[in-house]
């Protein structure tokens, strides 16, 4: 019981996301947190996520992992773009 709890309370932590529910939210969620911890979409300016992105798409072709599909990567895209830094 006692770490169903803790596992329950950590679950809770982290950055919260803007428009959670949005499928760039979803995609965000669910696709990048596999690998590492949440990066809220504030943490960069869109230019810093394209280049993220692109690292990431390279890294997962040298793995053998897929990527994201066209619609998640558009979703994801459009998302951050609409909750990147401004600095």
């Amino acid at each position: 019981m006692r770490a169903a709890l803790v596992l329950v309370a950590a679950l809770g932590c982290g950055p919260a996301l803007p428009d959670p529910d949005t499928p760039g939210a979803v995609v965000l969620r669910t696709r990048c947190t596999g690998c590492h911890g949440l990066n809220a979409p504030g943490s960069m300016t869109f230019p810093m996520w394209q280049v993220q992105l692109e690292r990431m798409r390279g890294l997962f072709a040298q793995r053998g992992l897929p990527w994201l599909d066209a619609r998640e990567e558009r979703a994801l895209l459009d998302y951050l773009a609409a909750h990147a830094g401004t600095s």
